[in-house]
């Protein structure tokens, strides 16, 4: 929409007939036009930004509305990538000493015995605080996919800490299920009477119980919170999905009465639904859909990043936990029936 020339017109108008009635206009009147005309044409256009404004917004609603509902949780989920793009441990002041040295030289070190043996001191400090920090950053990327979850059950998530007994080898400890050190990972092998230096042990003391999203006693204030996606999920207000949908590109059985439905969409890749229960027919193509917000499981989070080999290697990709009772099969593909594929089998031999 653009602005009309009416009022430009009047004010024009208004100033010719000004000079035929033969009494050209002082300079306040052509300021009060010039003023008006201003004023007039201001409102034209900021009603004209604002219907521009109003038809791209509706422009973007039907461009939204248009989307089918799996595309539009496969954009959610890359919103969440997104959102944890971020995420680096908080980790604490270490000591380093590196930049004094940046500049010394070796022949300085030759000629000063002194600065040479201090900086051997600060050397070997700035070792222990490399291993320091690595461990922690370790820690951290071993750590941080608990906190990828949407766990709407996250106020139960106790991480208990018991009395724990383990094989005491020559002053090394071998912890209960270890796999490197698998002669000596139970008490049973532990003390089999074989070596004389070798005893099943107390290794730790029993301790208070911890939260499973931010490692602190749970007597502590606050201890008990979410997992950070949930956090930067309200920080941003990002609306979560009554019901994830997924178009089927396949279906493989899983372990212990569980099915997985792969869905399609490369952005980001490798998503799926790991339906436990009986699962009916569900063919490459469908539309299914199972609960998302506010659904809580026993077991973990309805939404959480795990392990998943796709081709050569292993990557993390978003899983949904559901139970097979409240997956809907939204939209059916068009598929031939199991007597049409037989019967097209057989007249193609």
């Amino acid at each position: 929409m653009k602005p009309s020339t009416t009022v430009i017109g009047v004010a024009t108008h208004s100033f010719a007939m000004l000079l035929l009635m033969g009494c050209g206009p002082s300079q306040e009147d052509i300021q009060t036009m010039i003023e008006a005309s201003n004023d007039e044409l201001r409102q034209e256009l900021i009603a004209a930004n604002v219907v521009d404004s109003e038809e791209e917004k509706q422009r973007a609603a039907q461009t939204e509305a248009a989307k089918p509902d799996w595309w539009k949780s496969m954009e959610f989920l890359g919103t969440l990538d997104g959102l944890m793009a971020n995420y680096e441990p908080m980790l604490t002041a270490d000591v380093d000493n590196a930049d004094l040295l940046s500049c010394t030289t070796t022949y300085e070190f030759d000629i000063d015995p002194e600065l040479k043996r201090r900086a051997k001191s600060l050397l070997k400090q700035q070792k222990a605080s490399d291993k320091a920090r690595y461990a922690k950053e370790r820690a951290f990327e071993q750590a941080k996919w608990t906190q990828y979850q949407l766990d709407y059950a996250w106020k139960t998530r106790v991480v208990e800490h018991p009395t724990v007994y383990a094989c005491k080898f020559m002053g090394r400890w071998i912890l209960p299920g270890s796999a490197k050190y698998a002669s000596f990972n139970t008490k049973y092998k532990c003390d089999d009477g074989l070596y004389n230096d070798i005893k099943w042990a107390k290794y730790s003391d029993e301790r208070e119980s911890t939260s499973l999203y931010t490692g602190r006693p749970i007597s502590e204030a606050g201890a008990m919170s979410p997992p950070v996606l949930m956090t930067y999920v309200q920080e941003n207000a990002l609306t979560v999905p009554d019901r994830f949908h997924c178009l089927v590109s396949d279906v493989e059985r899983g372990a212990a009465n569980q099915a997985y439905i792969y869905c399609r969409g490369n952005r980001p890749s490798g998503s799926f639904i790991r339906v436990s229960g009986e699962l009916g027919l569900i063919h490459r193509g469908d539309s299914v859909s199972v609960p998302l917000k506010n659904s809580a499981h026993e077991a973990g989070g309805v939404l959480s990043k795990v392990d998943r080999t796709m081709g050569t290697s292993s990557q993390k990709v978003w899983m949904i936990d559901a139970g097979s009772q409240t997956l809907v099969q939204e939209e059916p593909a068009s598929c031939p029936t199991r007597d049409e594929i037989l019967e097209g089998v057989a007249n193609s031999r």
